[in-house]
């Protein structure tokens, strides 16, 4: 299964148990995160202004893996969920 999160903002409100076990880290404690800390400082501006724009095109990043584990290259596919007024971006990671 693809690995998924949520967030709305700058945090994440969802995640998928297999982006946890990709991110070594139970899902659970990725809920309340800032995405942006979830990407490697290299790739973090580029990531963070793609996803601000609401660009859906995928994007090539390294996400962060609990302490001791090496960064992970990802492709990111992002999509924007609206509803009930409220608007959300939908994050597939694809190793």
């Amino acid at each position: 299964p693809d690995a998924v999160l949520v967030h709305e903002g700058e945090r994440v409100i969802e995640a998928s148990g297999p982006l946890g076990r990709l991110l070594a880290r139970p899902a659970h404690t990725l809920v309340g995160e800032r995405l942006a800390d979830l990407v490697v400082p290299a790739d973090r501006a580029r990531v963070v202004a793609h996803l601000a724009e609401g660009d859906e095109t995928p994007i090539e990043a390294s996400l962060v893996a609990d302490a001791g584990a090496a960064a992970v290259p990802c492709e990111l596919h992002p999509r924007t969920l609206v509803a009930d007024g409220g608007v959300a971006r939908l994050v597939v990671v694809r190793d």
